[in-house]
């Protein structure tokens, strides 16, 4: 299991999250070269709940039954251990 990642597929020209075992793709960004993009996501374990942002506005949210801060704590874990 890994921790979230947001990776760009240059050969599908899209961005995806990352979560565990399971990915995303983030819809409705067209890619422009030259250009920066600010991508966030956020997580509410309470009700399984991921969101990412681009460039500070909501794009989309899934619903993902993996446990964020228990990925976390096994890699700090594993790091350090």
């Amino acid at each position: 299991q890994f921790a979230p990642a947001i990776l760009y597929d240059q050969s599908a020209s899209h961005f995806s999250i990352y979560i565990g075992s399971a990915h995303h793709h983030i819809d409705g960004i067209v890619v422009e070269a030259n250009k920066w993009y600010h991508l966030a996501w956020v997580h509410n374990d309470t009700i399984g709940k991921i969101g990412v942002f681009v460039n500070g506005t909501f794009a989309q949210e899934w619903t993902e039954s993996v446990n964020i801060r228990w990925i976390r704590q096994r890699q700090i874990h594993e790091r350090y251990n």
